[in-house]
């Protein structure tokens, strides 16, 4: 399907080929959720064989980058490195006795149908952080496309960081919902606040070094983008307050509120 709505669009050859051979990332995504999700017992093996793989892959990506001088490399790695890993943890559950169990298609209507709420979302969600990429991509030159994405690959990269803190306090977001909801409330204030906090702190130091943060990271042919950057990072403080209030709702099971 990738390939074929990359045919549509007003995207230059390489950009199509690209998709291209980005497009099998789909099919080792759902892959990987439909294992994962059927042994979670032995989460945390799997977690490690998939770092160890992808850090072998990344290394070779960055390897064959620099010597062929060809970017289609990282685009390969995505999905390659992806899919040795989960060749790599069947292998690991296959030996324990683990064995792969078909989908049952009325637990996926029933899922369809019960989590509308986070379809509807998550797919909002990609529309809202992707189509000005597209929107960009579709109307102006590729100079202009390559220096807004520059830029929002590291406001997506800082965005990303409220994962690490999610990761970290969801677990006690939910015994405290469950013990404590003065705690929980308090626990969660807490955390928005400070977060939000750090987010004002870091948009504030982007604008003043963006500049400077775009010419270490890219060179001096993106300098373009260190206006772009410091306008993007404004949506920091708002993203890590979303995502922690987000994860509060969820811990409490408030998720369709």
């Amino acid at each position: 399907a990738c390939p074929a709505v990359s045919a549509v669009l007003p995207l230059a050859a390489a950009v199509r080929n690209l998709v291209s051979e980005l497009s099998p990332r789909l099919f080792v995504q759902s892959l990987n959720c439909s294992y994962f999700l059927q042994a979670s017992k032995q989460i945390k093996a799997l977690a490690v064989v998939r770092t160890l793989g992808q850090a072998a892959v990344a290394s070779l990506c960055v390897t064959l980058v620099i010597v062929t001088n060809s970017s289609i490399w990282v685009a390969v790695a995505m999905w390659t490195g992806a899919l040795l890993t989960d060749a790599l943890c069947f292998g690991a559950l296959h030996s324990s006795g683990f064995r792969l169990r078909r989908p049952a298609w009325d637990v996926g209507k029933h899922l369809l149908k019960s989590g509308w709420p986070y379809l509807s979302v998550s797919l909002l969600s990609q529309v809202l952080t992707n189509f000005d990429v597209l929107v960009i991509g579709a109307t102006r030159s590729s100079q202009e496309v390559g220096e807004y994405t520059a830029a929002y690959r590291i406001l997506q990269f800082t965005i990303g960081l409220a994962g690490l803190v999610i990761a970290v306090t969801f677990p006690e977001m939910v015994r405290r919902f469950r013990d404590d909801r003065p705690a929980f409330s308090s626990f969660v204030t807490t955390l928005i606040r400070q977060s939000t906090r750090v987010g004002y702190a870091l948009t504030a130091l982007v604008a003043v070094t963006a500049p400077q943060i775009v010419s270490i990271l890219y060179g001096a042919q993106y300098q373009q983008s260190g206006f772009i950057l410091a306008v993007l990072f404004l949506a920091v403080p708002l993203a890590y307050c979303n995502s922690l209030l987000g994860q509060g709702l969820l811990a409490a099971g408030r998720e369709r509120g």
